[in-house]
Formats: C-alpha cells, sequence, structure tokens
C-alpha cells in the first residue's frame, strides 16, 4: 500500500516531519513501519530546476552586475522562479545574453560537488550566502565546476549537464525595485507546449520555446484584456447600483418646517456612508432655506452628514459642523468636521440616531 508525502519540513531539534495524504482507507498509525521512495521522476526535475537556479544568479552577475542579489525564489518539477534585486527591467539583450550563459555552463557539464564545512570556513571558500538567512556553525556549500558556489541545503544535480536546457520565459516586476524570472528546464518545457497547444513534433527545444513564449504572451493578454472588461462591467454595475441608492434615498427623506428654515431628513439603514454626500449634492442643487441631515445605519456603524443650502451657508447663520458635532455628541462619536456648508461625523450608538436628529432640530429652532 502507497500514501503520498506531501510536504517535508524541518521542526525543532533537527527532526524531518513528513506530512502524508492517506488514500483508499489506508491507515498508518504509530509504531508502523514504513519504507520511504522517492519519485526519482520527480526529483529530477526539482534537480534540474534548482541547480539552474544557482547558474542564473552567477549568469545576472556576470551580465547584469554583482549588485544583484537573491530575494526569493520558487523550484518546483514545472519551472523556477527567481527574484532578484535591480532598479529597473532586464534589456532584451540583457535576457538573451543571462540565458545564453547559463546554457553555457550547462553544455560544459560541470561537477557539483555538495560539501560540508564549518560557516567561516565557507565564507573563506568564496559561497554566497542570502542575505537574512539564519545559518548553524556547520553549512552545506554548493559548488559547480567554480562557477556558481553557494550555500544551500536543497537537492542538486550531479553535473550541470543533467539540466540539459534553460529557457527563460519572462522578466517582470513583483515589487518595487525587484524583479522576478520565470524559466523552465528539461521536459518541463514539453508539458508547457502540450497545455498551450503548441507543436512539437520534429521540432528541437529551442524552437519549442520559442513557439511556448508566444502562446503564453498571447494567453497572458487575453487574460489582461478578460479582467479588464470583468473591471469595467463591476464599475459600471457599481455606478448604477450607486444610482439606484441615491435615487431611492432622496425619494425617502421627510420634510418639516422650523421657523424660517426647511430642516430635510433621510435615516437609511442601507446606504453606505459615502453615498450620503452625493445624495446631499443632488439635494442641494437649487434648494433654498434649507437644512439637510442625513443618517447612515449601514453595517452596524452610524454616519452623519449635515449640509446647507448655499443662501443659508452664505448668511452665516448656520453652521453645518456644528451640527455634526452635536449629533455626533449624542451619538457617543468623538465629533466631525468640514466646511461650514458640508460636514460629516461618525457615531457609535444606533439606538439614539432619533435623539441626535431632536438635537439638530434644537439647534435650528
Amino acid at each position: 500500500e502507497i500514501v503520498k508525502v506531501e510536504d517535508v519540513q524541518k521542526v525543532a531539534g533537527g527532526v524531518f516531519v513528513h506530512k502524508i495524504k492517506p488514500e483508499n482507507n489506508v491507515r498508518i498509525a504509530v509504531g508502523d513501519s514504513v519504507e520511504l521512495c522517492v519519485d526519482w521522476a520527480n526529483r529530477k526535475r526539482i534537480m534540474a530546476n534548482h541547480s539552474a537556479t544557482h547558474l542564473l544568479q552567477k549568469a545576472l552577475k556576470v551580465v547584469v552586475g554583482d549588485n544583484v542579489s537573491q530575494k526569493g525564489s520558487y523550484v518546483g518539477a514545472d519551472g523556477l522562479r527567481f527574484d532578484f534585486a535591480n532598479p529597473k527591467a532586464l534589456t532584451d539583450e540583457q535576457i538573451g545574453a543571462v540565458e545564453k550563459l547559463v546554457n553555457e555552463y550547462i553544455a560544459r557539464d560541470l561537477l557539483v560537488k555538495k560539501m560540508e564545512m564549518p560557516i567561516a570556513e565557507a565564507k573563506a571558500y568564496g559561497a554566497i550566502a542570502l542575505f537574512g538567512e539564519k545559518y548553524g556553525d556547520v553549512v552545506r556549500v554548493i559548488d559547480m565546476g567554480g562557477e556558481s558556489i553557494e550555500l544551500c541545503g536543497g537537492t542538486h544535480c550531479h553535473k550541470t549537464g543533467e539540466i540539459e536546457f534553460f529557457k527563460i520565459l519572462r522578466e517582470e516586476s513583483v515589487a518595487a525595485g525587484i524583479r522576478r524570472i520565470t524559466a523552465v528546464t528539461r521536459d518541463v518545457a514539453l508539458e508547457l507546449a502540450e497545455k498551450y497547444n503548441v507543436d512539437t513534433e520534429d521540432k528541437r527545444p529551442d524552437e519549442i520555446i520559442v513557439e511556448l513564449q508566444a502562446k503564453m504572451k498571447e494567453a497572458e493578454l487575453a487574460e489582461q484584456e478578460r479582467q479588464a472588461k470583468e473591471f469595467e462591467e463591476k464599475k459600471k454595475y457599481e455606478a448604477e447600483e450607486q444610482n439606484r441608492q441615491i435615487d431611492s434615498a432622496i425619494h425617502s427623506v421627510k420634510t418639516e418646517r422650523i421657523g424660517d428654515v426647511d430642516f430635510v431628513c433621510g435615516v437609511y439603514e442601507d446606504l453606505s456612508a459615502k453615498n450620503l454626500k452625493p445624495v446631499a449634492d443632488r439635494l442641494r442643487n437649487g434648494a433654498k432655506s434649507s437644512v439637510f441631515m442625513l443618517v447612515s445605519k449601514a453595517d452596524g456603524k452610524v454616519s452623519v452628514l449635515a449640509s446647507l443650502s448655499a443662501d443659508l451657508a452664505d448668511s452665516g447663520k448656520y453652521n453645518a459642523v456644528d451640527f455634526v458635532r452635536k449629533a455626533s455628541e449624542v451619538l457617543g462619536g468623538k465629533g466631525g468636521g468640514g466646511r461650514a456648508d458640508l460636514a460629516q461625523a461618525g457615531g457609535v450608538d444606533v439606538q439614539k440616531v432619533d435623539d441626535a436628529v431632536n438635537a439638530v432640530k434644537s439647534m435650528i429652532s
């Protein structure tokens, strides 16, 4: 009976813990004896991609400069990603030169030596360490024919020729000052070619890769176009939904005459706070001698907006900031701010919305 090991992690005390996924009702209990077997087809792909990342870093330092430093990587059976610090994108000429140099290292079939030694000795040997990585007193050094020497605990080829070939699929930005190279080696390219419907019959690996790159770029552009269309449709829907909410909010306000002022009030259960201002702007348009108070109780929060018609704002008799601060005080908030003709504040006590409205009405009267 066989179960698949999904992951292996080194934990405290140097113990390696294997995570397995039992299938077909296979059960493993404490005390059982098991035999660990390596999936060599999968392992060889990982080895090739991992060794290729070391050669890639060396090639980048040669072509781009010693300032290139590794910031992260992914190595799997499906390919590799290599993140590195660089202020700008690589040119097509640089990408081509890096790719060519890595393939030269592969063609030379360099011996890959794996050695353990004290860390001081490793540094004197010229091994590159990852910045921020923690190392013990004894470290493992991977020396690829003297071309690439790095501290590394991962699995690697015995000779660089086992990588067979290396091809960069894309170079892109992943963060400010951080670039990423995605590449493939060995038969992974053939699997990708099959995925993207590339004709591989009677073609050399490099020809397959070129066609694969074109197909992947085409798929990437199609996906970008799909996402852009989806984004525009979402924006259109959100705008239409906002207009529906605003129209509904405008039709549900109540007007009360207080002295020589119209007090226009709307209290909403599901209108978001960000939509209070558009409602106020529509209500204020052409209004005279009016004070507007809008309250949103959406998502368990209270937001209050006060606004004045243009003539009241010009008269200086009332101030919207005073209204919202008073309302916020009643609602347990911390005040608010804005302009004399338009201000907004928050609160926390939903149960006291009526009290806040009455407090503003008292200020007007």
